[in-house]
């Protein structure tokens, strides 16, 4: 008879259980080493959709770091962009995701918040100047400065 009394209380702890394991599985931890291969390349945006620095072209280095080029025929890099990766998940759809600190080759700071899909092929980035890292995906945000980048094969 007492037994009886905990079944609600079980099936309550349950539910909870389930909803938070559920909730768990939106956002997978990525490896580094997965994270650094869909990051390693060549990106070009030949489009005129970019808000901010209106660069056409990054080699982006295992290291983390990325060189940003003018125009996607130039062979002379404008500067260097170091980042520091302190969240890095894939999504349920398999998207990759991460949110980094970035210094550039002038001392300029800021933060970013990228999502690479596309089996890795399109990357996008909002970023920001300055101290205040960006907790939310939010484009039209008029506070960050937004653009698209297409893996060049």
């Amino acid at each position: 008879m007492k037994a009886i009394k905990y079944v609600p209380i079980l099936i309550v702890a349950i539910t909870i259980l389930f909803m938070v394991g559920g909730c768990a599985t939106r956002k997978k931890v990525i490896s580094d080493e997965d994270f650094i291969k869909i990051w390693s390349g060549t990106w070009i945006n030949s489009e005129n959709n970019v808000t901010g620095i209106k660069f056409r072209k990054a080699i982006f280095h295992p290291d983390g770091s990325y060189d940003h080029y003018y125009e996607i025929r130039d062979t002379i890099f404008h500067d260097t962009t170091n980042f520091t990766f302190y969240a890095k998940w894939t999504d349920l759809e398999g998207n990759i995701w991460y949110k980094a600190h970035w210094e550039n080759d002038h001392y300029v700071e800021g933060y970013s918040m990228g999502k690479f899909s596309n089996f890795g092929n399109t990357y996008e980035e909002v970023w920001n100047f300055g101290v205040e890292p960006i907790e939310a995906w939010t484009p039209e945000d008029n506070r960050y400065y937004y653009r698209i980048w297409y893996r060049q094969e």
